[in-house]
Parts: C-alpha cells; structure tokens; sequence
C-alpha cells in the first residue's frame, strides 16, 4: 500500500557516466578561470558536474562530453547571459572575444 507513495528513481538518472578527457580537461579549466571564492569551488563543481550529466542522459549518452558540459552550463545561466553566449558563438572567435571584452567592462 505504502509503495504506492514512494518515489521511484529512474534507472537513466542512477547510472554513472564516463567523463570523456576533453570533457574534464574543460571542467577543470572552467573552474581554474571561474571568480569564486576557492571555498565554493567544490560547490560550484558539483552543479558544473551535475548539469553536463544530467545533459548527457537527456541526450542518451553514456559518457560525458565536453559538448554536454557546454550545454549542461549554458543550461545554468539566465536567459539573457545564455542569449549573449550562443550570439557570440554564432560569429565565433571574435565574437567570443568582443564578448569577453563587453563582460570584463561590467
């Protein structure tokens, strides 16, 4: 009777994933250049984490890419930063680079 209450956890949201090394390499630089306090860092890296993961299951990978780490952060931010982002992307290094530029200004 009492089971009828009872979360039921989804296998695809248990499994452990692989982190491809491109991926960890990624995590690890995003963290290296992040300004927050280095007491935060453990926090900030379990949400990095937890978000590139949870974008890999929701594409049906088994191992983390640096590409579900992008969209995992991407995914994290407000709409309008995320908006900024994907503009500057979409022109490339440059665009990437007068973005960096416009964010160090503020």
């Amino acid at each position: 009777m009492f089971k009828l209450f009872s979360k039921k956890s989804s296998p695809s949201v248990t499994k452990t994933l692989s982190w491809d090394p491109t991926a960890s390499q990624a995590l690890e630089k995003a963290l290296s250049q992040a300004p927050v306090p280095s007491a935060l860092k453990g926090t900030v890296r379990k949400q990095l984490t937890k978000a590139a993961e949870n974008q890999a299951r929701l594409v049906d990978h088994d191992t983390v890419t640096a590409e579900d780490l992008m969209q995992g952060l991407l995914a994290k931010m407000p709409a309008n930063l995320r908006s900024k982002i994907e503009q500057a992307a979409q022109k490339g290094p440059a665009g990437m680079k007068d973005l960096e530029d416009e964010l160090r200004q503020k």
